[in-house]
């Protein structure tokens, strides 16, 4: 079910987003891919998946780093500070995080969880139906040229259609979802909205 699996979805959002050649997608200098998890979490193997797949079909070297802690901040300012020039991008997910201590008011699982007893499930609350997925996608400094984007999305876009990718996506639980860097910003964008007006609803706040 679309709501027990998350989504892998790997456009690249330009300007906060960031496609297909072939011999070196950029140039011969590697590509960083940070992300703002551990390694070996499930973003870190999904990433690297799809990267080796780009890498293969392309020739161009992709790094794919592990800067965690800060809520992502510590990944997002690197990505910020690099050189617009498609060299750094940034695993973008849909976490979201919130300044000093979160108040459980439920939980997306079916269940309750053994950790947080005290908090009911969404259908408990009385938020039956909502779906919360988990999603990543690759975004790029603000100022990368067009021309760049494109490279980049046609590059991750055709490794992720790969039956080889598709497979060991779907191995991790995950289902991989290809689309252009505008119809990504459009998801970022409605994504916040949508999760803004459920935590709103349900009545988060921080402590």
């Amino acid at each position: 079910m679309r709501g027990r699996c998350p989504s892998l979805i790997l456009a690249i959002a330009a300007a906060l987003i960031a496609s297909s050649a072939r011999a070196e997608l950029l140039s011969p200098r590697p590509i960083s891919v940070i992300i703002p998890f551990t390694p070996g979490a499930s973003a870190d193997t999904l990433q690297r998946i799809v990267a080796r797949k780009v890498t293969e079909d392309t020739g161009q070297v992709l790094v794919v780093e592990s800067r965690p802690g800060g809520g992502g901040v510590i990944a997002a300012a690197a990505v910020k500070q690099a050189q617009p020039d498609g060299h750094t991008l940034l695993q973008a997910n849909s976490a979201t995080h919130a300044d000093g201590k979160v108040r459980a008011i439920a939980v997306t699982s079916p269940e309750r969880l053994p950790a947080l007893p005290q908090a009911p499930t969404m259908r408990e609350a009385g938020f039956d139906g909502i779906a919360l997925d988990a999603w990543f996608g690759l975004v790029a400094p603000a100022g990368t040229p067009e021309p760049v984007i494109a490279k980049l999305n046609s590059a991750f876009v055709a490794a992720i259609k790969h039956p080889d990718v598709v497979r060991q996506i779907a191995e991790q639980g995950a289902e991989p979802r290809a689309g252009t860097p505008g119809e990504f910003a459009s998801f970022i964008a409605s994504e916040t909205e949508r999760i803004g007006g459920i935590v709103r609803a349900v009545g988060v706040k921080a402590e």
